[in-house]
């Protein structure tokens, strides 16, 4: 498939030129989450300069504000010397003594605080040798004192003020010369750690420039990688369009002749045919379908492969589908004469809501493999139930058993992919297939909110499984009365009209519809279709969506647009496409129903009983018009479209049907599915009182109340038909 390859490998390139970009543009993350660390590192190294030149301002100027406070002391210890020769002179002895002792305590006191505030710590040769000078000069001037104011006494007293002077001196020379230095290697401090805080700063602000530049290249680059994406995206989208468009045409140009493969092959299988061409027939439609089913999934693949698939969300019977899927296999586990059974949990609920095709879909390609790969042996579906605490849910386990070939675990490890086939399940007779179908089941299960999984030993089978969590809707146990639905014409259908540009659909179509008695009208071109309308007024228009001249969907709404009673015809459209919104284009033109290519002859059949019943007042009053009076005039047609053979065997089946009726062993679901078939029978040969009364009992017997007064009249007109046995022989012949 090239073209699936070249899409693919488009992608591929795409990813790898994302993955490209995205490893440069993380590398250069990487680069500016570096530099922007550093910048942190030097930001925090210019705080902790700043800190310390802060503590460095701090000490230093505690340092001088002790020296100036040293410096003050210092002076108020020198002004405690002056006056002292006057104060012998002049005062009493008891009086100088006693200022003497004072300044003594000033000098004291002075020094004292002069050493606790740590000035003294600075030049301590100094201190002590001003503290002596302090104590001589105060027993200098006492001696002086006592001696009456001697005159050599007061000149060793005039000596010892000089040299205390002087010591005084010293000190604040060598405090003044401590300030200086203080404030030089202040200065010397603050001008390096100034200096090392602009370097830290520089730094940050080059880092933080350079990322800051390099961000804005970035953006620009990350821009012009965002229009490159853009542009590659528009070009996968582009290129996923042009893959749906080629779906869509090659389905459209396989299933159109596809359809009439299997509608003529299906017609022939109905006539008289010797045993081989029997055979050769049933081989013809056994290749259709198989060619059908691959066709299927391709597209289910795509749309998995898209996320496009759409999930149904209807209330079903988990009963009744599992029945319904073992039933459908046990012809071909019949015909290899394997056991098939199945064991379903006795708590399964009611009606579960989800998507019923889908999974039947998965469990019938789960079984069908199971029979394809088992020889002998038994195939077995097993289903159990938990129901959730809130029972608003019920978590199913579904499995699938087989006692098979089995699978080797390196082809587990491919089971799923596409088109992936095991060895050894190739080398069986006939066992080949598409290799899709694990595909889509493991696509499927994963929409539905599952994952399948497999285990298996070689020689001794396989087991599939998978959980689904489904709301539950009915939680009882019981299982519901059902029916199978019929495809049997409304009464009412006389005239079809057919617009389609294929010969094979209209001749298929014409030969269907005439075992069923009715005209069919073909219109190849979609040009003719609405003069045909006015002109033939069909009760049923059948239209191709896909022709060259107009579509389907343009003359449906072209249709609508006409006059009444012609707007109101029902119109089934049918095309080989199964895109939900060309489906929904169709139906938005307003069509009735849709029905897909290829189709069966029941489902063709089924599509307009179905739109003539729900066509509304028209065709009400046409079956009212034909059940005014009896007569023989349904069955005569009968007879010569049929034949007399023919016609014989269908009254006697339903003379059968019944008389069985009146045993009273049937079940519910039997007399349901009695009755419907008993009103398309009766119908089609113009027993119109007995079609009514089987109606009339099948709602009842539907609705689930008292059935007794329908049963009595279904029973009273049944009996007057069988009564009138001999005259349907007679008008036969």
């Amino acid at each position: 498939m090239p073209f699936f390859s070249s899409e693919q490998k488009k992608t591929e390139e795409g990813d790898a030129a994302e993955a490209s970009i995205a490893g440069a543009l993380n590398g250069k993350l990487r680069s500016s989450m570096i530099k922007l660390c550093f910048a942190g590192l030097l930001a925090a190294a210019s705080v902790f300069q700043i800190l310390s030149l802060v503590q460095a301002v701090a000490d230093g100027t505690q340092r001088v504000a002790k020296i100036s406070q040293g410096l003050d002391v210092l002076s108020d210890v020198e002004a405690q010397s002056d006056g002292l020769e006057a104060l012998i002179l002049n005062a009493a002895p008891r009086h100088a003594l006693a200022d003497l002792a004072e300044r003594e305590d000033a000098i004291a006191n002075h020094l004292r605080l002069f050493q606790r505030s740590g000035a003294a710590d600075l030049a301590p040769e100094h201190y002590t040798a001003l503290r002596s000078q302090s104590e001589v000069l105060i027993d200098l001037a006492r001696t002086a004192v006592f001696s009456a104011a001697a005159p050599d006494d007061l000149e060793a007293l005039r000596e010892g003020t000089v040299q205390f002077r002087q010591q005084v001196h010293l000190l604040q020379d060598s405090q003044s010369a401590l300030t200086q230095a203080g404030f030089g290697g202040l200065a010397a401090e603050t001008r390096s750690k100034v200096f090392l805080l602009i370097l830290f700063l520089a730094g940050t602000l080059f880092l933080l420039s350079t990322v800051l530049i390099t961000g804005f290249r970035e953006m620009a680059r990350r821009h012009e990688v965002e229009r490159e994406l853009m542009q590659a995206m528009a070009e996968v989208d582009e290129a996923s369009k042009a893959k749906s468009r080629f779906l869509s045409t090659i389905t459209h140009e396989i299933r159109t002749p596809l359809n009439a493969i299997l509608g003529f092959s299906e017609l022939l299988g109905r006539e008289p045919l010797s045993p081989d061409q029997k055979q050769q027939v049933s081989r013809l439609k056994s290749a259709g379908r198989t060619l059908s089913r691959i066709v299927d999934d391709v597209l289910d693949l795509s749309r998995i492969e898209e996320g496009g698939l759409e999930l149904r969300d209807e209330d079903f019977s988990p009963n009744e589908l599992f029945r319904e899927a073992i039933d459908l296999v046990s012809v071909h586990s019949q015909t290899k004469g394997l056991i098939l059974s199945s064991e379903i949990s006795a708590n399964m609920p009611r009606l579960l809501r989800g998507d019923p095709l889908r999974l039947s879909q998965v469990l019938l390609n789960l079984l069908n493999n199971a029979i394809k790969f088992t020889e002998e042996g038994s195939v077995t579906l097993r289903v159990s139930s938990r129901i959730e605490d809130d029972k608003q849910e019920a978590k199913l386990r579904i499995e699938v058993q087989d006692s098979g070939i089995g699978i080797a675990p390196e082809d587990q490890e491919r089971l799923f992919d596409r088109f992936a086939q095991i060895e050894e399940g190739m080398a069986l007779q006939n066992n080949g297939g598409s290799g899709l179908g694990l595909a889509i089941s493991q696509g499927l299960v994963r929409s539905m909110g599952g994952d399948l999984q497999v285990h298996s030993t070689p020689e001794e089978g396989a087991t599939f499984w998978f959980y689904l969590t489904l709301p539950i809707v009915d939680s009882r146990s019981e299982l519901p009365v059902e029916v199978p639905e019929l495809s049997v014409l409304n009464a009412a259908a006389e005239r079809v009209m057919l617009v389609d540009d294929s010969a094979d659909t209209g001749d298929l179509i014409r030969r269907i519809m005439k075992r069923e008695g009715i005209h069919v009208e073909v219109v190849t071109n979609p040009l003719d279709a609405l003069n045909q309308v006015t002109d033939y007024d069909p009760d049923v228009i059948l239209c191709d969506m896909q022709m060259p001249e107009l579509s389907g969907v343009e003359l449906t709404r072209r249709i609508r647009a006409l006059p009444a009673p012609y707007c109101d015809v029902p119109v089934i459209a049918f095309s080989a496409t199964s895109f939900s919104d060309e489906i929904e284009q169709m139906m938005l033109a307003g069509a009735n129903a849709f029905l897909a290519k290829p189709f069966q002859i029941n489902d063709l059949v089924a599509a307009i009983s179905g739109v003539l019943a729900d066509a509304g007042e028209r065709y009400s009053a046409r079956v009212a018009e034909k059940r005014d009076g009896h007569s023989f005039h349904e069955l005569e047609e009968m007879v010569q479209l049929m034949g007399k053979s023919w016609v014989l065997k269908f009254i006697t089946r339903l003379s059968d049907r019944l008389e069985a009726s009146f045993k009273g062993s049937q079940s519910r679901s039997e007399r349901m599915a009695m009755a419907h078939r008993v009103v398309a029978e009766a119908g089609q040969i113009g027993e119109k009182d007995l079609a009514l009364a089987a109606t009339s009992l099948e709602q009842a017997l539907r609705a689930g109340g008292d059935t007794s007064k329908q049963e009595a009249r279904f029973r009273n007109e049944a009996r007057a038909f069988l009564s009138r046995l001999p005259l349907f022989t007679l008008r036969i012949g």
